[in-house]
């Protein structure tokens, strides 16, 4: 048959040896036809010898060419077709399509010639036994993403399967599970975000895998001295490599690490808390006449005693009015602002209205009356609506102004609605911030919001924002520290403490600065496996953090402590960390001699 034609109708050009299926061995051809396509002068038959090899393994040689060819092949690296796929072209011959059905020993060599072509090992991140970088290669250029650095989306090489991995570990002579140990053990660099962020999307690759979770638990023993990491980004990272775990692997993990994910069968983290949908139409939030008309005239009415005061008490102001928003004469509300008002809540809208009159009135006389009336059969939407119409609703950090604190708060006592989770919603959906609903909750000095609720209606929203909660912990800047005292409290009323939120209380709770040091501690008091974590911190490269670490252990009466606090002792050269170990052994009760 003509080659032209064979390729016209998708048939390799070279015969297909025993067990190696006809598609693949097509498509084998057309990738390695991309090197004919360099600028670069090659030797003739370097084609055919890439091709003998990854088919017969002879001549092997060809391995060490392909590694010396000059940077224009490099550069190329056997990933066109990845381009290709970037710009959103349609490939029709995918490689990977049959590779499961390949023998292991064409499999390997077909993964050792694409590491020949692959980039500097500078540029791979996982930190494998020598002679099997050729994994990492593999499974980025089965997930269709750039070799050489950081993919806009993770890479997913589920057309592979663990199992066909494992099995070409052993034909090279390695250890099954050491693809799993360095997704779990390589470091993952700190300081720079896109390298944080290139390391954690190549480890976690592994878990795309199609059958991740079985060799997830053929593997866990030899996985288990690598599951309590010390630095917060790996302990991250493992807990993500551990959520696609089957219930029954997750059952003989470490308690540290099985409180996280063991709820019936469902990470705790996933389970505990719904997020709302707000719905914002008219007919599900109408407000009957009989309540604006009642509004309208409270309002009024307010404005004119308030009037009739100032003429009373301060005639100066008729002459020279004051800047101060309670001794200003108002203008009552007329048909045109309770029409304008009446279509707003018949709409579907959030945004905040354009404002016809000054904020002082509502501010003096509309506030008092919604926070009143908040109990009267409104909807939390319909009162937040009303709030936004007079520009009551939020501040220019996206947090709530005090009268949609004070109104909530008595709509809350009345109705047990909205909860704090329901109210972060809408503010998110009016563009104002769920987040900073924090500040209004932690607010120590004015009105504060959820005040004596109920701890349903406040912890969900501290678990669904836990990364801005971890955030705000040790932030130092924008006035956090300020509004840290009441966030203590808030924490200890979640069922399970969110893994960001944990790495910022050890933070705090180890840390040199004593102002928030005993409330982390406090609100880690029911925190599983926290011991282990104090005990790592005792060798810790800063005397400050031995020294917190050995007080904590001696006040929590551990005895299990007692050989790691001795063992550190006799390594310890700072005097106060030396006598904060002396002091915790002699509250466990342990000899000296």
């Amino acid at each position: 048959m003509f080659k032209w034609l064979g390729k016209m109708i998708g048939e390799p050009a070279t015969p297909a040896p025993a067990g190696v299926p006809a598609p693949w061995l097509f498509r084998l051809e057309n990738l390695l036809e991309l090197v004919d396509g360099c600028t670069e002068t090659l030797r003739d038959g370097l084609k055919r010898d890439m091709l003998q090899y990854v088919l017969h393994g002879t001549p092997e040689a060809v391995l060490h060419e392909v590694g010396q060819l000059g940077l224009g092949v490099r550069q190329l690296r056997l990933l066109r077709l990845l381009r290709r796929h970037e710009r959103g072209e349609k490939i029709e011959h995918d490689i990977y399509e049959h590779f499961e059905d390949l023998p292991i020993d064409v499999a390997l060599r077909y993964a050792r010639l694409l590491d020949a072509f692959g980039p500097p090992h500078a540029l791979l991140c996982m930190q494998l036994p020598p002679g099997l970088r050729w994994l990492e290669v593999l499974m980025v250029h089965a997930a269709r993403c750039p070799i050489d650095g950081y993919a806009s989306l993770p890479p997913r090489p589920t057309a592979l399967s663990a199992a066909r991995l494992e099995a070409m570990l052993v034909a090279a002579g390695a250890e099954p599970g050491a693809l799993l140990v360095a997704a779990f053990s390589t470091p993952i660099p700190t300081g720079n975000v896109a390298r944080t962020q290139l390391w954690e999307q190549r480890l976690t690759m592994v878990s795309e895998l199609a059958d991740y979770a079985d060799a997830l638990d053929r593997h866990l023993e030899q996985l288990r001295p690598l599951l309590l990491a010390k630095a917060a980004v790996q302990r991250r990272h493992i807990v993500n490599m551990l959520h696609k775990a089957a219930p029954a692997t997750q059952a003989r993990l470490p308690p540290e690490l099985r409180q996280r994910f063991m709820t019936g069968s469902q990470p705790v983290e996933h389970r505990v808390h719904q997020v709302p949908v707000i719905d914002w139409s008219a007919a599900g939030n109408a407000v009957a006449p009989g309540f604006l008309q009642t509004y309208w005239q409270k309002v009024n009415d307010g404005i004119a005693v308030h009037n009739q005061r100032l003429q009373e008490e301060h005639p100066e102001l008729l002459t020279k009015p004051s800047r101060h928003r309670h001794l200003q004469p108002a203008a009552p509300y007329d048909e045109d602002d309770a029409w304008a008002l009446q279509a707003y809540l018949a709409s579907n809208e959030c945004s905040q209205p354009m404002q016809t009159r000054d904020g002082a009135t509502a501010w003096v006389h509309v506030a008092p009356v919604l926070e009143a009336m908040a109990s009267d059969g409104i909807t939390p939407v319909a009162l937040f609506r009303m709030l936004r119409f007079f520009d009551l609703a939020g501040d220019d950090e996206g947090k709530l102004k005090y009268p949609a604190v004070r109104a909530f708060n008595a709509q809350h006592r009345h109705s047990g609605r909205p909860t704090l989770l329901e109210l972060a919603c809408m503010m998110d959906d009016a563009g104002l911030s769920g987040p900073a609903l924090r500040r209004n909750y932690c607010n120590n000095w004015a009105d504060a919001i959820g005040g004596g609720w109920a701890p349903d209606a406040v912890w969900p929203y501290f678990m669904h924002h836990a990364e801005s909660v971890a955030h705000a912990l040790v932030d130092t800047r924008n006035n956090e520290p300020a509004f840290r005292p009441a966030l203590f409290p808030a924490l200890r009323l979640l069922p399970t403490l969110p893994d960001a939120v944990v790495v910022a209380l050890f933070r705090l709770a180890l840390g040199s600065a004593k102002t928030d040091r005993q409330a982390a501690q406090d609100t880690l008091d029911a925190y599983p496996g926290k011991e282990g974590r104090i005990l790592g911190a005792l060798g810790d490269g800063k005397a400050a953090t031995r020294t917190v670490a050995a007080e904590w252990l001696g006040r929590l009466r551990h005895r299990p402590a007692a050989g790691a606090l001795k063992q550190a002792l006799a390594k310890e050269k700072q005097k106060a960390a030396r006598r904060a170990m002396l002091e915790a052994l002699q509250a466990l009760d342990e000899p000296m001699g």
